[in-house]
């Protein structure tokens, strides 16, 4: 779920809808029950407030998982306290769990197929400056609309549908001891067309368990 740095991962969350999205072949994807393993990442996560540098220089991600279904909301903000938000990008998908598969960290694997990515420009510069670039081929940009970006071709990030393949690995107390418990980590997503997993996951990175 590299989906992310820019995540425009999935990549790497509002939706949570139970719609099923397609496959890159254009059928639809299966509705079956997640392998029981992977209700450990139910639920929502956050990153700390990122330092990435640019015209809007601060990231956080959300990530929002329910069964099979994940969200990835990348949020942008010009402030250092991540509090004055200036877009989103937001991957919505399905994954399933590749139990057959081991990695170095004892992660698990995971295959996301990613549906749709959309953006939303929260403050009028971004939105004019969207406009000014005709970005994704729009020119009609406007703050707190989202448009949907799968495909833009000014960002292979945003390609949708697709098939990625990442891992995931939670700190309960002893598997990443300088972390406390409760810690997502994930690998950066690889095109699953390789046939390849992540071997390591992402320690600058930590997602922390919001609460219910």
């Amino acid at each position: 779920m590299s989906i992310a740095r820019t995540t425009a991962i999935l990549s790497y969350a509002t939706l949570l809808s139970a719609c099923s999205g397609s496959g890159s072949d254009g059928e639809p994807w299966p509705l079956s029950q997640p392998p029981a393993d992977t209700t450990l990442i139910d639920g929502s996560w956050l990153t700390e407030c990122l330092l990435i540098g640019g015209n809007v220089p601060y990231q956080q991600i959300t990530l929002a998982v329910t069964d099979d279904i994940f969200q990835f909301d990348n949020a942008s903000f010009t402030d250092s306290a991540c509090t004055e938000k200036a877009q989103e990008v937001t991957t919505r998908g399905r994954f399933t769990a590749l139990s057959d598969q081991a990695t170095t960290v004892g992660g698990i694997p995971l295959e996301l197929r990613i549906d749709q990515v959309t953006l939303t420009p929260l403050l009028s510069p971004v939105a004019d400056s969207l406009n000014r670039q005709n970005f994704c081929g729009f020119n009609s940009w406007v703050p707190e609309v989202s448009l949907d970006v799968s495909n833009c071709p000014d960002s292979p990030d945003f390609a949708a549908p697709r098939t990625d393949n990442n891992i995931y690995v939670i700190d309960n107390g002893n598997t990443l001891d300088d972390f406390s418990d409760d810690t997502l980590f994930l690998g950066a997503s690889i095109s699953a067309a390789t046939d390849e997993q992540p071997v390591d996951v992402d320690l600058s990175m930590p997602y922390s368990r919001e609460s219910s």
